[in-house]
């Protein structure tokens, strides 16, 4: 009939989505359709594990939409984020305390983060800033136990003071040198930066 319209809805992985309609006796032939990339960017997902607590933190170029879901099918959860890309510049993977894996995928126009755990109970504690001096987002999810209490940075300090610790120069420059000639410097760098949880002080 006259008011029938076809309707064309287009997605490709790290786009926003389009729809375009046409009414039903005005169909072209062929129907090109450009997609605007998405608005949002993940540039990175890092995870420290200590004492048995675990980090992870993500960093995007703008502030990000979060919604976290607990899995139904396995011990762990999954973190989308709205609208964003998925840039990271290499593979995720790790595991330590309560992190068993981790990995990240592309789904439509949001980035996934999908997060197993050791046992179903793990306790998820979430906080999130801006660094301005790379201009990013950072979101923080701290894995414990449940009821956990984090250490005060009074008390980190004074674990940290009664380890006992000689510093010797020579060994201060191979290990260094080893480092750097494995890792190179942007390794290190981005591993020593920072991330806003209470592994910093370690």
């Amino acid at each position: 009939t006259p008011k029938d319209a076809i309707r064309i809805h287009a997605t490709a992985n790290g786009y926003l989505a389009k729809d375009v309609s046409f009414p039903s006796g005005d169909v072209p032939s062929r129907v090109t359709i450009t997609l605007s990339a998405l608005p949002n960017s993940l540039v990175f997902l890092g995870q420290t594990s200590f004492r048995g607590r675990t980090t992870l933190t993500l960093r995007t170029t703008e502030q990000p939409e979060v919604r976290l879901a607990k899995s139904s099918r396995s011990n762990g959860f999954s973190i989308a984020l709205t609208k964003t890309a998925l840039k990271l510049e290499r593979a995720v993977s790790g595991s330590g305390a309560r992190l068993t894996s981790i990995d990240a995928t592309q789904i439509a126009e949001d980035a996934v983060v999908r997060v197993e755990t050791d046992a179903p109970d793990v306790e998820v504690r979430s906080k999130q800033s801006f660094d301005p001096v790379s201009s990013q987002y950072v979101l923080v999810f701290d894995l414990m136990r449940p009821g956990a209490t984090a250490p005060s940075d009074a008390e980190i300090r004074a674990q940290l003071q009664s380890v006992a610790f000689s510093p010797n120069p020579d060994c201060d420059a191979r290990y260094a040198e080893a480092l750097r000639s494995r890792l190179g410097d942007a390794a290190i760098a981005e591993a020593l930066r920072p991330s806003g949880g209470v592994t910093d002080l370690y």
